[in-house]
């Protein structure tokens, strides 16, 4: 499916849909029942942010020019591989190390997913 022949519409229905999936908020109430299962802190729990956002922070502009360089479109589906292997590491945790691992993951897809948005949003306006 190109994103050439969708209707803004469409585009629209597909920017809310991925934004609402991939909210922070809906994963940090899931870090929380997964810290309830694996019986950590609050503390360690609401910490387990700060890599996703650090990692956010960090990849903002390697992921934009990577996009620059090699598409939008293809950076959009390292977001979305990046965000089951997130999932992955959620659904596998035995330990705090695999929630971490997760969260950086996660805002390493984040990045990803940020700059091929905008993209997406310009150049069919």
């Amino acid at each position: 499916m190109s994103f050439h022949r969708l209707n803004q519409k469409t585009i629209i229905y597909i920017i809310i849909a991925f934004a609402y999936f991939s909210n922070i908020a809906v994963h940090t109430t899931y870090y929380l029942y997964l810290t309830r299962e694996l019986g950590l802190s609050n503390t360690e729990a609401l910490g387990l942010d700060a890599p996703t956002f650090i990692t956010n922070i960090i990849f903002e502009v390697p992921t934009g020019i990577w996009g620059d360089k090699y598409g939008y479109k293809k950076s959009f589906l390292v977001s979305v591989i990046l965000g089951i292997l997130a999932s992955v590491f959620y659904f596998i945790a035995g330990s705090y190390f695999f929630l971490v691992l997760g969260s950086i993951v996660f805002g390493l897809g984040l990045a990803f997913a940020s700059g091929s948005f905008d993209a997406l949003c310009i150049e069919n306006n």
